[in-house]
């Protein structure tokens, strides 16, 4: 069991398409998670952004994606990032409370993911 819940976490970090199956598959597992985690890098999110400004990803995936990977216990988010990351989820999973984010802003999260990163 704990090797499928990281299969499918590690495909939706991989950007896998098939976001349904992924979602379905991640909903037979409890929230309350207590093994190891896996972690969502800034360069997982800067690929994300990067296709979506490269039309590789509509807005909608975005939206999915993000809601997918909130609060879920089995993901940490890199140390050193996990403030600019949690915010970029938490603008993404949820466009109609805050905001659709826009190209500008997408490059503006890129470049602060990058920043500390070689």
């Amino acid at each position: 069991m704990k090797e499928e819940r990281f299969n499918l976490i590690s495909k939706l970090f991989n950007l896998n398409k098939n976001l349904d199956i992924i979602e379905k598959g991640l909903n037979k597992f409890d929230w309350d998670y207590t093994w190891k985690t896996l972690v969502l890098t800034s360069d997982n999110i800067i690929i994300l952004l990067t296709y979506y400004l490269n039309n590789k990803l509509d807005y909608d995936y975005l939206i999915k994606w993000a809601n997918i990977i909130e609060l879920r216990d089995e993901i940490d988010y890199e140390e050193g990032y996990e403030e600019v990351i949690s915010e970029i989820i938490n603008i993404l999973s949820s466009p109609e409370i805050n905001w659709k984010l826009n190209n500008i802003e997408i490059k503006k999260y890129i470049k602060e993911l990058r920043k500390n990163n070689f």
